[in-house]
């Protein structure tokens, strides 16, 4: 997980998110007065106005194609979820809201993992926000050579409910990220030993566009390269 700056709210949502979000309202409350197929499909009709083409661009560009929980790569094998922090079912009112919208991948946001799951400050909550803090307090990026395993470790009781919720360890993400942070930390060596060309590749899997690049980034500090 890395910081992610947050870019100027889409046209359409700036033009449209008033009404859209009173509407929304309207059909939540319609539906949980009187549920049937007519008021569900309501709610759900104008619920996907969020999923915009021009919304779900601007997040792409802001999320560096990656879901901002996992920092893996998605699109070649799955379409991205536009991922609201505050799940919608519970905070309705926060549906077209431009600071409550990321980018994530179909398993952390899905019901197995985020779901709509939001725990209070009682429950260790809420979850960590990439968009408004800075990932690095929460987490350390942790490789270990012996067992081979890349290792998200939160430092507080907030990172431990996101590191469970979100199963940023879990196995099925684990074996596809550890052989790529063991290469990371193969050039990392290098780069460390004199190799220039070692040095340049970290850097370039430092950019927030490559998959996790909080690894290379916490090997080019922790080896205090130039």
């Amino acid at each position: 997980m890395i910081f992610i700056s947050r870019t100027n709210e889409p046209d359409i949502l700036r033009r449209h998110k008033k009404n859209w979000t009173n509407q929304y309202v309207a059909a939540v409350n319609a539906y949980r007065m009187a549920p049937s197929k007519i008021t569900k499909d309501r709610v759900k009709e104008v619920e996907q106005r969020y999923n915009h083409s021009e919304v779900k661009l601007e997040l792409k560009n802001m999320c560096h194609h990656k879901c901002v929980y996992c920092e893996s790569h998605v699109a070649h094998v799955s379409s991205h979820h536009i991922e609201h922090y505050r799940p919608k079912s519970k905070y309705p009112k926060s549906c077209f809201r431009w600071s409550n919208l990321l980018l994530g991948c179909s398993v952390c946001n899905g019901a197995s993992f985020k779901g709509n799951h939001f725990p209070s400050a009682r429950q260790n909550g809420p979850f960590v926000n990439p968009s408004r803090e800075n990932p690095t307090i929460f987490f350390e990026f942790a490789y270990d050579e012996k067992t081979g395993v890349s290792d998200v470790i939160p430092l507080n009781s907030r990172a431990s409910t996101t590191e469970r919720f979100l199963g940023l360890n879990r196995p099925e993400l684990l074996r596809h990220r550890n052989p790529v942070v063991k290469r990371l930390a193969v050039i990392a060596l290098l780069a460390k030993a004199g190799n220039a060309a070692a040095l340049q590749e970290l850097q370039d899997a430092m950019a927030p566009d490559q998959e996790y690049s909080a690894f290379a980034i916490t090997f080019y500090n922790k080896l205090r390269l130039p």
